[in-house]
């Protein structure tokens, strides 16, 4: 695998999505920041990214975060995050609520 695959995002993605399901939300979080790094317009990273730095406490890097997330994607929803990332219960939809406080 080319380290300059534009597709290596969605394998950090999953990376991210499997430490932040892990409870270890400070790994998730350098690989959502590795994937938004590859492909800035993949919003699934900048939303597991976000949702990773809300657990981790780091509440005004997640609301810096979510603010680039509106940017990108006007309109951004927790309907519409539940919709199209596959966990819909839990700790993720837990954070999703979360961040909504923080907009």
């Amino acid at each position: 695998m080319s380290p300059h695959d534009p597709q290596n995002a969605l394998f950090n993605v999953g990376l991210a999505a499997a430490h932040y399901l892990a409870g270890r939300y400070n790994e998730a979080i350098v690989y959502g920041r590795k994937a938004m790094q590859q492909r800035f317009g993949l919003t699934n990273g900048h939303r597991i990214y976000i949702a990773s730095l809300a657990q981790a406490g780091q509440i005004d890097e997640a609301r810096a975060a979510l603010a680039k997330l509106q940017e990108l994607q006007p309109g951004h929803s927790i309907a519409g995050s539940n919709g199209t990332f596959p966990i819909r219960r839990g700790r993720w939809l837990n954070s999703l609520k979360a961040c909504a406080k923080l907009g």
